[in-house]
């Protein structure tokens, strides 16, 4: 019998309109329902161990499956604090299968 893996947690800047955008497909094209998102620029809200909420909120980060933190779209300071456009796509979609 196949182990059920757990989903992907993906932790995001949710006051970047690109990595809304970004983070939009994915909700979008997540048919298996792998990926979880969390929006860690909401007071409150839940960082990856380790990080803080202004750590987290400079790159994409995804908690694996099997619990390992992977660290993926770095935010690029040319365009004024904004994330470079398309560079998470190759970096999420190295951890789809997480």
């Amino acid at each position: 019998m196949a182990q059920e893996q757990a989903p992907c947690t993906v932790y995001f800047d949710g006051s970047c309109p690109l990595c809304r955008a970004e983070i939009g497909y994915y909700v979008r094209t997540d048919e298996a329902g792998a990926l979880c998102f969390i929006d860690v620029s909401q007071a409150g809200a839940a960082v990856p161990d380790g990080l803080t909420q202004r750590e987290a909120m400079q790159r994409f980060h995804v908690r694996a499956g099997d619990g390992r933190l992977l660290s993926a779209l770095r935010r690029s300071s040319r365009s004024g604090g904004g994330c470079r456009a398309g560079a998470g796509r190759r970096g999420l979609h190295r951890c789809r299968a997480c």
